[in-house]
């Protein structure tokens, strides 16, 4: 029975280094796609909540109106101090 070689040592650890390669570069593209649909999914949230939030500040702004202006009016100001402070 004769026994096949699979070539020299350098030969077989190129092979082996080739299919290494391969491996990583498939491995790469799995974990891309894997990122790419996880930001997607988190992107589609973050659109949903932003949603839900101007949704619900609508809906209180309707039913409030004058709360909300003083609301508004007061962070105008707090904020303005803050920015004329760091002058």
């Amino acid at each position: 029975m004769s026994r096949v070689h699979a070539g020299t040592p350098t030969e077989r650890l190129r092979d082996q280094a080739a299919t290494i390669g391969n491996d990583l570069r498939e491995l790469g593209h799995i974990t891309q796609e894997s990122v790419r649909e996880t930001a997607s999914g988190l992107v589609d949230e973050g659109r949903k909540r932003v949603l839900d939030v101007s949704k619900s500040v609508n809906r209180y702004v309707g039913q409030q109106p004058v709360k909300s202006l003083a609301l508004a009016a007061g962070a105008g100001m707090v904020l303005g101090y803050l920015l004329s402070r760091r002058r």
